[in-house]
């Protein structure tokens, strides 16, 4: 018996044994779960409901690539994180594929407001930590300590790469990874002026978009702190912002509006311009209960 197999009849003995009629099967598109999933719901003749966070022609292996084709196939609807995913997985139909934003937690904080102390910034950058971060971040801690600002980096404390930062920065700040979402946000709302999201353009082919959307802008936004997004041309980040008339958007490399940015978190008018759009976008279409709303009616057979 192949091991889909075997997962698939004690998923339904499972089924058997609760007494309850499973109506969606959902998964998140990825690893051998998604394979399982698309057979459990082949096998119950159910509606298969796939989010696709990360495309894998982008970010993973021939195995992903499999699964991936099959699930998104098989699929009754597929949720994606940005337009740009939907046009690249439009093959698979496009009336079965809808934009959903990374779900992010509940707001749990009221939004922050200007505080004197945001005169000496804070810029916090949480999450994953890799090399391709390292000149961006330097280059916004070296723009804070024009203002006697620090850079907060969230990351584990194992992470190669920052140790690289802490001897190339010297106003940096480092807290270890948190048990949850839940705590990191405190953290940030007590100590950032400002969050950072920084995401590179990737290895896709020349004249193709990237299609990913980083769930943690989702997720910082409830804090309605400014949020610094900086992305090269084409990236999906760097789309949504011109779109939207982000204030705080540049290049990675772009060393004047990196200046600039950092300069405006310094002065309470500029800061709350920042702010405003941050907390326009958590009320609007980052608000967790719509998009709660949005994944209900889309699970919903």
């Amino acid at each position: 018996m192949a091991l889909r197999d075997w997962f698939t009849v004690r998923a339904l003995e499972a089924e058997g044994i609760s007494g309850k009629r499973f109506d969606v099967v959902l998964t998140i598109c990825g690893g051998k779960s998604s394979w399982f999933a698309a057979a459990i719901a082949e096998r119950w003749k159910r509606p298969l409901v796939a989010i696709v966070h990360d495309l894998w022609t982008e970010h993973g292996s021939a195995d992903d690539a499999r699964v991936g084709e099959r699930v998104c196939r098989l699929a009754t609807r597929i949720l994606v994180v940005s337009e740009e995913m939907k046009v690249a997985l439009g093959r698979f139909g496009a009336a079965k594929i809808s934009v959903l934003p990374p779900v992010p937690c509940s707001r749990l904080l009221p939004f922050g407001t200007w505080q004197r102390s945001y005169s000496a910034p804070t810029v916090a950058h949480v999450g994953t930590l890799h090399n391709y971060h390292l000149p961006y971040l330097t280059l916004i801690a070296r723009f804070l300590e024009l203002h006697t600002g620090r850079l907060l980096v969230l990351c584990p404390v194992s992470n190669p790469v920052l140790a690289r930062l802490k001897s190339d920065i010297p106003n940096l700040d480092h807290v270890d990874y948190f048990a949850s979402n839940e705590d990191a946000l405190r953290c940030m709302a007590a100590r950032a002026t400002a969050l950072t999201v920084m995401y590179p353009l990737g290895e896709a082919a020349p004249g193709v978009p990237l299609t990913g959307f980083p769930s943690r802008f989702v997720e910082f936004s409830q804090l309605g702190l400014p949020i610094l997004l900086s992305a090269p041309p084409g990236n999906p980040v760097r789309t949504w912002a011109k779109r939207h008339k982000w204030l705080a958007q540049f290049d990675p490399g772009d060393q004047l509006a990196a200046a600039s940015t950092v300069a405006d978190l310094a002065e309470e008018p500029s800061w709350s311009k920042l702010a405003a759009q941050t907390r326009a976008v958590a009320e609007g279409e980052f608000d967790p209960s719509l998009i709660q709303a949005q994944f209900l009616e889309a699970v919903t057979p």
